[in-house]
């Protein structure tokens, strides 16, 4: 089984292609060089839902992520906004994030219960706190979830670092109680 393998619609890697033509690519002709991975979903839930401890299974999927690669190197991240009509490309963004999903997710697929499981991957970004990591959602029953953080204080650089997903969601919320706080004392 492993991670799950999500399909690309057309209308998404056309919006994707445009949307470089128009603000990355140095020649239109690069276009042929571009390459695309399937997409994961991003997860953001509102930063009062996760002050209020709102469990991350309530909140929805945002948009469609996918990686972007000119030749054989990741080069951005394109998102696409669940259920926009017409279909267009709202962010292209390049830096450690990108680069890090792909290691991170290289790592992830050697752990045996990855390869022994049916999961989902997800992106939970959270920006008012910067924070962001890998989540795999398991699709069995008895399936729990898998969280591999992309940023500090959890993230180290070549390690496949899993806090316990209850130490997480307590940093997470402490995290958004303080920018609560704050925005209240304003």
């Amino acid at each position: 089984m492993g991670i799950r393998v999500q399909t690309i619609p057309e209308k998404h890697l056309a919006a994707i292609i445009e949307e470089l033509i128009g603000c990355c690519l140095q020649n239109p002709q690069s276009a042929a060089e571009v390459g695309v991975s399937p997409p994961h979903f991003l997860y953001a839930p509102d930063l009062e839902a996760v002050a209020e401890g709102q469990p991350l299974k309530e909140c929805p999927p945002r948009a469609a992520r996918y990686l972007v690669f000119l030749g054989d190197e990741v080069r951005w991240a394109a998102e696409i906004h669940k259920d926009q009509e017409p279909v267009r490309c709202t962010r292209i963004s390049a830096g450690p994030y990108v680069t890090r999903t792909v290691s991170l997710v290289q790592r992830m697929e050697r752990l045996e219960q990855v390869q022994n499981g049916d999961w989902e991957l997800r992106l939970l970004r959270i920006r008012e706190i910067s924070f962001a990591a890998l989540w795999l959602k398991g699709m069995t029953k008895s399936g729990g979830d898998l969280v591999f953080p992309m940023s500090r204080p959890f993230f180290r650089p070549g390690e496949l670092v899993q806090p316990r997903l209850e130490e997480l969601i307590r940093y997470l919320q402490r995290s958004a109680e303080r920018i609560e706080d704050f925005k209240e004392r304003m």
